[in-house]
């Protein structure tokens, strides 16, 4: 289903203390409403059009964050994402369509609202050998929310076939399992590999949702 981004705008005007709503459909006005300033706003009826599913009012002071990859990521061949940046405001996101999770960022209050997590892993970690065989690792984490993640050298698992790739909040381990068949069969050669993919320039990261978002203030670079 291809969805409709829907802007939805405020103009005030002084003299008379009223105030304006512009609905956007696909960037064109849809509809224009108004009301004494204070008075609840009531949205019109959702645009009915045909291959179209309506997912809600958007604020135009909003700005979502996105993401885009360019190849497919292997242990040999890292893809790092690329996510909506402006200047230095830098909003990310994962997932797609209606499992899309993204950073938001509200032009009229400067505050970001995190809720995409990184994680970058340098070897460090506190990882532990999953019993089930010999090249599946296992990473608490906790705080993520799904597992609608990214990782730069694994490819993301709806479900876990133990072998080469990532996998985020599966029921054994409260964070990440990781299948790294053909890479380590020990922690100490996992960390290992992941401490030389760290120096060389090209770290183990993975993006995930949080359970529970952030909020900061954004300040722009001078």
């Amino acid at each position: 289903m291809k969805k409709i981004l829907v802007l939805f705008c405020v103009i005030f005007t002084f003299s008379a203390m009223a105030k304006t709503t512009n609905w956007y459909v696909d960037g064109t006005l849809y509809q224009t409403s108004s009301c004494t300033s204070g008075d609840d706003v009531t949205p019109p009826t959702a645009p009915a059009k045909r291959g179209y599913t309506f997912t809600g009012w958007l604020d135009a002071n909003l700005v979502i964050g996105s993401w885009s990859q360019s190849g497919t990521p292997s242990p040999t061949n890292p893809v790092y994402p690329t996510f909506y940046q402006d200047g230095d405001l830098i909003l990310r996101a994962v997932g797609t369509g209606d499992n899309l999770i993204a950073d938001t960022y509200n032009t009229e209050t400067g505050k970001i609202t995190r809720r995409v997590g990184v994680k970058v892993l340098d070897g460090t970690e506190d990882w532990s050998k999953y019993s089930g065989n010999t090249w599946t690792f296992t990473l608490n984490m906790p705080g993520y929310a799904s597992n609608n993640l990214y990782c730069t050298h694994f490819q993301k698992m709806d479900g876990w076939n133990g072998r080469l790739g990532v996998y985020l909040g599966h029921n054994i381990v409260n964070g990440i399992q990781l299948g790294a068949y053909g890479i380590a069969t020990t922690v100490v050669e996992l960390k290992q590999w992941l401490a030389d993919q760290y120096a060389a320039g090209t770290p183990v990261t993975v993006y995930y949702p949080l359970a529970n978002p952030t909020e900061e203030v954004y300040t722009p670079a001078q």
